[in-house]
């Protein structure tokens, strides 16, 4: 099973640290997202005894073992973000806000970068 995952975020993690050190605001959020989106994917299904678990014991530390990311996967789920930023483009292009518009279509392409 291979860790295409880890090797995203490593990768979106050397291009953030270049970002912020260009004071590149606008790849710096990106790259946060595209990170958290990634880590979101790696977090296993909860059963309903360990949500419950979970949510009445907060304090208690715990580890948790991350799911493991396939080329498929990784792709999945940057895809679903450039269709989620590309269709709020839209939505706010026919609201008459072209200028967020088009900064959704700028995140969106530096997205695609990494497909």
């Amino acid at each position: 099973m291979s860790d295409a995952g880890g090797r995203m975020k490593d990768q979106l993690r050397q291009d953030l640290r270049s970002a912020h050190e260009q004071g590149n605001d606008f790849e710096i959020g990106v790259l946060r997202t595209l990170i958290a989106a990634l880590d979101n994917a790696e977090a296993p299904p909860l059963d309903e005894e360990a949500a419950r678990r979970h949510s009445t014991h907060r304090d208690q530390p715990s580890e948790t073992v991350r799911l493991r990311l396939e080329e498929a996967d990784v792709t999945r789920v940057l895809l679903l973000d450039v269709q989620e930023r590309e269709a709020a483009a839209e939505v706010l292009e026919s609201a008459g806000r072209a200028e967020h518009a088009e900064v959704l279509r700028r995140q969106s392409n530096l997205v695609k970068r990494y497909l």
